[in-house]
């Protein structure tokens, strides 16, 4: 802090500093280490240390940026009236903002360099008195985060099947979480879209909003807790499966959100849309010029048809998982090794000891060629009912251009069996 920048309060007169404090540069630094909230206390204890603090710029714009990652102001203002100025407009979110907004950033500057045709579909931030009219609408009052976020992005369109936390298409279904748009939610006080805000019947929590969930509304659903009074399960995010309806591990909103974000590095972009496989690191498998990568996706869109059959006779349900297999061939490869996937040997184990071996032509019916610098990806699936399934095998390739063949690496991977608990 310059002194010769403190404010004066007459012609000539200036505030001195407070002799009971440690010097002005000692308390600076110790400022520093305090909320803004704590600094707003300091502030009432006398009007001199608040003339001080108040001009203090580097303070507050230390503070703007670590509440409000704010780093601009307009050159007629100070950096405590730019923190006036977002206190404003965004007092309620103080706790959560920095984690909300840089959370956003960062998915947006993803979507932007991966998949902008989604980031297209997102629909700006709404003002607060929307949101407190949707409030008044539905007779509750939605979680301090979703509000925030609500603040800086206000869902997908939904009439669009792009979707912002990823999908899975296979077999002409497209599996699908989507961040609804809060017009969805207002429609539902009118009984048009029952599905996106459900009651809920345990006596634990009044409502559910749905963030997303299967484009069929068959299953798969996130939702997020609401109440119309204070209770500690409210703004947490459930992922549910309407079959057994059950749910995993409830997140904060915030967690999840940046849950999501995380994940995004590991789906799978083709085509300007983004895919729900997870790809992990140790799901990789190279062979001479070959590279081989596998991603998998629980899919609870397909569980089997007699889950709740199953559950009641014997407590087992077969859960299905499809992986997403990405068989590359390296730019500098020889062209020589040019060939063309014949078959594919399958070891399948399942967490009960037992195994099964899979041969057969091709893949999902094709024999895909290779030559320097292809690709050929493909998606398939597998039910099984125990803790936890691995696969893991080769491909045999055989030359285009003279007799004989050769085996690349299909890397072991495992699918688990979600964690899924009763609702009461």
């Amino acid at each position: 802090m310059d002194v010769s920048e403190l404010q004066k309060t007459g012609k000539d007169q200036i505030i001195e500093f407070p002799m009971c404090l440690p010097g002005p540069s000692i308390f600076h630094h110790i400022l520093l280490y305090l909320s803004a909230i704590d600094i707003g206390r300091l502030m009432q204890a006398s009007r001199t240390l608040k003339i001080w603090i108040t001009s203090d710029s580097v303070l507050w714009r230390i503070q703007c940026q670590r509440v409000w990652l704010c780093d601009d102001k307009r050159d007629e203002e100070s950096w405590h009236d730019k923190w006036l100025s977002c206190c404003d407009d965004w007092r309620p979110y103080m706790n959560c903002y920095a984690k909300i907004k840089s959370t956003w950033i960062r998915i947006s500057q993803f979507l932007q360099l991966k998949c902008p045709k989604a980031l297209e579909q997102f629909n700006p931030g709404i003002s607060e008195k929307e949101i407190k009219h949707v409030e008044t609408a539905l007779g509750i009052k939605l979680p301090v985060e979703y509000r925030c976020f609500l603040r800086l992005c206000n869902g997908m369109k939904y009439d669009h099947g792009i979707s912002f936390l990823g999908s899975v298409t296979l077999y002409n279904t497209t599996f699908e979480y989507i961040l609804y748009c809060i017009d969805d939610m207002k429609e539902f006080s009118k009984g048009i879209h029952s599905d996106l805000f459900v009651s809920h019947n345990s006596g634990q929590m009044e409502y559910y909003a749905c963030l997303g969930g299967d484009l069929y509304g068959r299953c798969g659903w996130f939702l997020l807790s609401c109440s119309s009074q204070p209770h500690e399960l409210s703004g947490h995010v459930y992922q549910v499966n309407s079959y057994l309806y059950t749910y995993a591990k409830p997140l904060l909103f915030s967690d999840w959100l940046i849950e999501q974000a995380n994940l995004l590095e590991l789906y799978s972009i083709d085509n300007q849309a983004i895919h729900r496989f997870l790809f992990h690191p140790e799901f990789i498998a190279v062979t001479g010029h070959f590279t081989v990568r596998v991603g998998t996706a629980f899919d609870p869109a397909k569980l089997n048809d007699y889950t709740h059959v199953l559950v009641e006779q014997s407590g087992n349900v077969d859960v299905r998982y499809a992986y997403r297999i990405e068989i590359f061939m390296a730019d500098d490869a020889p062209r020589y090794e040019s060939c063309r996937l014949e078959s594919r040997h399958w070891l399948i184990k399942l967490s009960d000891g037992t195994s099964d071996v899979v041969d057969g032509p091709g893949v999902v019916g094709e024999t895909p060629s290779f030559k320097p610098g292809s690709s050929h990806k493909y998606a398939s699936c597998n039910y099984f009912h125990t803790e936890w399934c691995s696969m893991e095998g080769y491909f045999t390739m055989r030359y285009h251009d003279f007799p004989g063949n050769f085996k690349i690496a299909i890397p072991k991977f495992t699918m688990y069996k979600p964690e899924l608990n009763k609702v009461a």
